[in-house]
């Protein structure tokens, strides 16, 4: 099968196409930035750009794939999309590029496909319904795979909702994201006229049965993670008096669990807990938590530099009401980190409760504290949990999700 993978920015897009290219179904690699020679982004990495920004462009490409397999369109308009991210006055325009910007990546995409023939088209969730649709009219043989790297719009809405009125919340731009019926309409339509999915846990799977698909129709391969096994010395764990040392990774949202924690950090003891905020905050959160002394907001950092946060923390906190999968809590599981874990986070399928980790109902305060007081009065806990993970094969690898996409196209064929 000729099997073309299609991504304008990245998310695990590298890994699938890798994937394909391992079982020679791969046709190509379509985005917009990549760094392969002479490209523009290459010259920019190599003559202008310094520090992260240099890591961070560096990093856009895999050694997995080869340059001749990956097709550039529409490069330059990604730059500027990418340059107008960073400067918040200017979001509204940055909103209408990128919705620019897809559109016609797609128009690109779809030629592409028709003109190689291809026999299936791997398009992420919220870029590929034009794409998707102008395949069904003008090439239905075409085999259209939905990659869900989250669940549904519509699935995720319901919970939220179902959250926000037993929290009596009416905070206006939550509200405002939940009505968004557009958004919500066009990733219902997107499942609708997709032919298959690749999705990475069962919550997502969920969603998409949510809707009506055909099971038959869902592979589930989970993403992969580099271990960090023999990072974390199980004699590194706190010990009483010292606090014990909890963080939090990822964007610190109502969706996130941020309201969970919040109200969990004003119940328990001030000074036998610390708690590390890592990645972009709501305001209004930061706000609040900026007057809580035993808490720091750290906000964006490099990725590089995530690892040693999380070794020098004794828990990760990660209450999402609901997540597709969760890198913060494979990252940590693979360097031997105890993880306190929503069961609504496609994650928590990688923890046993209380063997190397631990499960929270998601909206449940009194979860967090319960479990976060009884590590604390009991941190042998947190060595057993450590040498656990060290001495089990807890996260999956890129292999399993190769030889999962490498079932998947058995199937196809």
């Amino acid at each position: 099968m000729k099997i073309i993978v299609a991504h304008p920015f990245q998310q695990h897009s590298f890994y699938t196409a890798a994937a394909l290219k391992k079982t020679g179904h791969l046709s190509c690699y379509i985005t917009t930035t990549y760094n392969k020679k002479g490209s523009i982004t290459n010259y920019i990495t190599r003559k202008l750009l310094k520090g992260d920004n240099l890591k961070r462009a560096t990093a856009r490409r895999t050694a997995n794939i080869d340059d001749c397999d990956v097709i550039q369109f529409y490069e330059l308009l990604n730059l500027i999309v990418l340059l107008l991210q960073r400067i918040k006055l200017l979001s509204p325009i940055h909103k209408l590029a990128t919705k620019i910007l897809i559109e016609l990546f797609n128009k690109k995409v779809v030629k592409e496909a028709i003109k190689r023939d291809a026999d299936a088209i791997v398009l992420y969730d919220t870029y590929a319904l034009s794409a998707f649709t102008s395949i069904k009219k003008n090439n239905p043989k075409i085999i259209k795979i939905l990659d869900m790297s989250a669940p549904s719009s519509e699935f995720m809405r319901e919970i939220f909702k179902a959250e926000l009125n037993k929290l009596n919340l009416n905070t206006k731009d939550i509200f405002d994201k939940l009505e968004n019926n557009k958004s919500i309409k066009k990733n219902t339509a997107e499942i609708n006229i997709s032919d298959k999915f690749l999705v990475a846990s069962e919550i997502t799977k969920k969603s998409v049965l949510y809707h009506g698909i055909d099971e038959s129709k869902i592979l589930k391969a989970q993403y992969g993670f580099t271990s960090f096994k023999d990072t974390k010395n199980p004699d590194n764990f706190s010990e009483p008096p010292s606090p014990l040392s909890c963080i939090f990774i990822g964007r610190m949202t109502f969706e996130k669990g941020a309201y969970h924690l919040i109200d969990a950090i004003l119940k328990l003891e001030k000074n036998k807990f610390t708690f590390k905020f890592l990645g972009n905050t709501d305001p209004y959160l930061a706000q609040k938590i900026s007057s809580f002394n035993n808490c720091t907001i750290l906000g964006h950092i490099p990725k590089e530099n995530v690892l040693e946060h999380i070794l020098s923390s004794d828990v990760l906190v990660f209450p999402s009401l609901c997540d597709g999968f969760g890198f913060a809590v494979t990252e940590a599981l693979s360097a031997g980190l105890p993880v306190i874990c929503s069961s609504n986070a496609g994650a928590s399928e990688f923890i046993n409760d209380t063997v190397n980790g631990f499960i929270v109902k998601p909206g449940s305060t009194e979860d967090i504290v319960n479990c976060l007081e009884r590590i604390e009065k009991n941190r042998g806990v947190l060595k057993t949990i450590n040498s656990n993970l060290l001495e089990s094969n807890t996260t999956p690898s890129w292999d399993d999700y190769n030889n999962k996409i490498r079932s998947f196209i058995n199937k196809l064929q």
